[in-house]
């Protein structure tokens, strides 16, 4: 209950939506003690699935996609809807498939990402040294897990799509900043206030922009 309380707490954010994903598979990776993690999830408007996400211990892994991990696995997830533990992919016919194969792997677990009765994705973890790396007490901790994940998935997505409305609608000084007061999102209306691209105003202290008087209420935004 403690991990799914500070799960919880650590995914409850308005962060950039791509690094709420990371903070997702960090997760997983960390409280699952896997190698790789992926995010298999429909684009915003509910359309193609694709790997939103792909991480091992060490950061981002560049260019993957599901045939780095185990698409049949994943889509098998995707169809079902059920959770998949498998614990000797290699001595297993099921899954000893091309791509488990070809990336060596050995233990693998895949959770679906369910927006009510559908499922809109899965998340996936796996281990390339170990056989029989995950118990089914793992994947119905890791199932609870991506119910989580998911709420925090569609309340960043419902979070920037708010803001994203906020944005082509006013023509006010509207900006995203992030904790050390640099901006990351600026609207049409902060460009033409400023004068300055949108390229020279990601990455700008928004305190150097704003109004001598306006400086003690928008560092008191930042506190």
């Amino acid at each position: 209950l403690g991990a799914l309380f500070e799960i919880s707490q650590t995914l409850d954010s308005a962060g950039e939506f791509d690094d709420i994903l990371a903070k997702i598979m960090d997760k997983a990776l960390l409280i699952m003690e896997a190698e790789r993690g992926f995010i298999l999830l429909q684009d915003s408007d509910g359309g193609e699935l694709g790997i939103r996400c792909a991480r091992d211990r060490s950061g981002p892994i560049p260019g993957a996609s599901a045939e780095d991990a185990s698409r049949s696995l994943m889509n098998k997830v995707l169809d079902t809807g059920e959770p998949v533990l498998v614990g000797d992919a290699l001595r297993q016919p099921e899954w000893k498939t091309r791509s488990m194969v070809a990336n060596r792997i050995h233990s693998a677990l895949c959770v679906p990402l369910r927006s009510g009765r559908e499922t809109a994705g899965v998340i996936y973890v796996d281990h390339r040294s170990r056989v029989e790396a995950f118990t089914e007490r793992d994947l119905a901790f890791f199932t609870t897990f991506a119910l989580q994940a998911k709420t925090a998935i569609d309340s960043n997505r419902s979070y920037w799509r708010l803001l994203d409305g906020l944005f082509g609608a006013s023509s006010d000084f509207v900006a995203v900043c992030a904790r050390d007061g640099r901006i990351t999102r600026a609207n049409r209306g902060a460009v033409e206030l400023t004068g300055l691209g949108l390229p020279s105003l990601h990455g700008r202290q928004v305190l150097e922009l704003a109004a001598a008087e306006d400086r003690p209420a928008a560092a008191g935004l930042l506190a």
